[in-house]
């Protein structure tokens, strides 16, 4: 038949359950003897997955072949952790939560997290196969997610591609296959699942207001083309280039705020980055036989990338956002994309 159509349910659950007990007495790093501590936790995920594909296959005069794809995919994730730690045990070798100390100065802390992230996609594609020598593929896609802003909840992206086997037209003396290929690309990037949302600590028993919520927040939006070729020879060996340009506008970064807005920050569609990447890949058989077989392959790229446009004032970041010493990247239109700023001593 030329046309199929397939459907599948999925549900998967997974359960942890964690317990961590130091007892009194126990010596630390420093040699002192502290109060002795007890951690549990439990943690349950669920996902489900559900999708329907339809699929079409049509041949014409035995040169010209079409396939196309219409899917449909929705997907639901859910994750729960319940916690509590004891940061110091009034009764030795006791592991329950009874044995807890009542002194304020050494509480009790309970913790809970919960997320829901749900996704629904739909997407159709169709290849076009001419005389097996012109490969034609064009793609468009729309997501809908939970973790984008409430205000912008839809996204819709694209691909277009072509290859060329000029191997089935142009004999070479020793190439087995030799393939041009030119494709067009849109994607998209999703924030993380607090990135939409009020944030805050408690700090002496009063909520203290850490990160501004963002309801236009919308998912990075990444624009690349791409060439290459890919090369068979001497029935051994292989040869694959690429180069790519890539510019990925409405990049999703957490934007220090003024001392008026009354938060730290918020996390904003605040800046496009461009690059370039170069990728380079060489294959060898180095033995083969029907017991073993023995591939070498040997790969190189080169990426260079720089922000061309910022929505905000120029800021330094690092991995901890909490310690200052570590903020060493600058992140400021024209800049080259991971500069370190420091002392020189």
């Amino acid at each position: 038949s030329w046309l199929t159509a397939e459907g599948n349910v999925n549900y998967d659950q997974l359960s942890e359950n964690y317990k961590s007990f130091r007892p009194t007495g126990f010596l630390n790093s420093s040699g002192g003897a502290d109060k002795g501590g007890l951690f549990q936790s439990a943690q349950t995920n669920r996902t489900t997955n559900m999708g329907a594909t339809v699929t079409s296959v049509r041949s014409y005069r035995d040169w010209f072949t079409n396939t196309t794809k219409l899917a449909w995919v929705f997907e639901d994730q859910t994750s729960n952790i319940v916690s509590v730690q004891a940061t110091a045990l009034t009764v030795p070798r006791v592991m329950e939560f009874t044995a807890a100390s009542k002194d304020p100065s050494t509480p009790t802390l309970p913790g809970s997290h919960s997320e829901t992230i749900r996704n629904e996609n739909l997407f159709a594609v169709t290849t076009f196969d001419i005389k097996d020598r012109y490969i034609i593929d064009g793609l468009i896609r729309q997501d809908q997610s939970s973790l984008f802003g409430a205000e912008n909840r839809s996204a819709t992206y694209s691909r277009f591609s072509a290859a060329y086997r000029v191997s089935e037209d142009v004999k070479i003396p020793g190439v087995d296959e030799f393939k041009l290929r030119v494709s067009h690309g849109t994607a998209g990037l999703r924030p993380q699942f607090n990135a939409q949302y009020e944030v805050f600590s408690v700090a002496g028993g009063s909520p203290e207001k850490v990160t501004l919520g963002n309801p236009l927040l919308k998912p990075a939006f990444s624009t690349e083309n791409e060439i290459g070729v890919n090369i068979n020879f001497l029935t051994n060996f292989t040869l694959e280039y690429s180069y790519s340009d890539k510019k990925t506008s409405d990049q999703i970064m957490s934007v220090p705020l003024s001392a008026a807005a009354g938060y730290r920050n918020q996390w904003r569609n605040a800046g496009t980055l461009a690059g370039q990447r170069h990728e380079l890949a060489i294959g060898a058989v180095l033995a083969s036989s029907k017991d073993y077989f023995w591939r070498l392959n040997v790969t190189a790229d080169r990426t260079r990338q720089k922000v061309t446009e910022l929505g905000v004032a120029p800021f330094l970041v690092g991995p901890d956002p909490n310690d200052a010493n570590t903020k060493i990247f600058r992140i400021a239109a024209g800049e080259k994309f991971g500069v370190i700023y420091g002392s020189r001593w």
